[in-house]
């Protein structure tokens, strides 16, 4: 089953960015099951270079979380 993701005019900033990690944390474990499935060596490797870009994403998303301000919010 699909995730779903959904924002609405109800939604807060903070609402938004947990929203945009659960689909970072979702893509990074398609990326990883993809490259568990091709075989050639340069496919695999884009995937791991996409994995690595989602831990970016995340971490980025994560600190902007735990900022002060939306815990004001």
């Amino acid at each position: 089953m699909e995730p779903v993701y959904k924002i609405d005019e109800e939604s807060s900033p903070l609402d938004a960015l947990k929203v945009a990690l659960e689909m970072e944390k979702n893509a990074y474990e398609f990326y990883k099951k993809a490259m568990g499935l091709v075989k050639y060596p340069g496919t695999r490797e884009m995937f791991k270079f996409l994995m690595d870009e989602e831990v970016r994403h995340q971490q980025i998303l994560e600190e902007e979380i735990n900022k002060d301000f939306y815990q004001e919010m």
